[in-house]
């Protein structure tokens, strides 16, 4: 794997992990916004997405074309759960945040089978 490669999964990985911390942060001020309670299943619960984001750069690191719509995924998700979780206007919305961010996750997952898919076609008609 090349610097490029490195790089660019080492740059997912650190914003996964900057937007789960972040996400962590923010949740007991919600919880007491709210008047939520807050136990470690809930900390599970909405740091699963930013893992799954993790899980996917690692296995469509090989090409730069995966390793940077894992990057752009992972912008884009974190970036969305993170401004979701500080402003969300009710309590409803801190629960269904998580799923948000498993679909976006299936969106990213979809992404990177069509690109798969197309390599795989243009391959073998060579």
């Amino acid at each position: 794997m090349n610097l490029t490669l490195k790089t660019l999964l080492a740059l997912t990985v650190v914003i996964s992990a900057a937007a789960a911390v972040a996400t962590l942060v923010s949740l007991p001020s919600q919880a007491d916004r709210f008047s939520l309670t807050c136990g470690w299943e809930d900390c599970l619960w909405v740091t699963l997405p930013y893992v799954v984001l993790m899980i996917l750069a690692i296995v469509f690191r090989k090409t730069v074309a995966g390793a940077t719509i894992s990057l752009i995924g992972a912008l884009m998700i974190g970036g969305f759960g993170v401004f979701a979780m500080y402003n969300t206007p009710d309590a409803m919305g801190i629960g269904l945040v998580p799923f948000f961010l498993i679909a976006g996750c299936g969106v990213l997952l979809l992404a990177q089978l069509v690109r798969w898919a197309r390599i795989r076609r243009t391959n073998r008609r060579s």
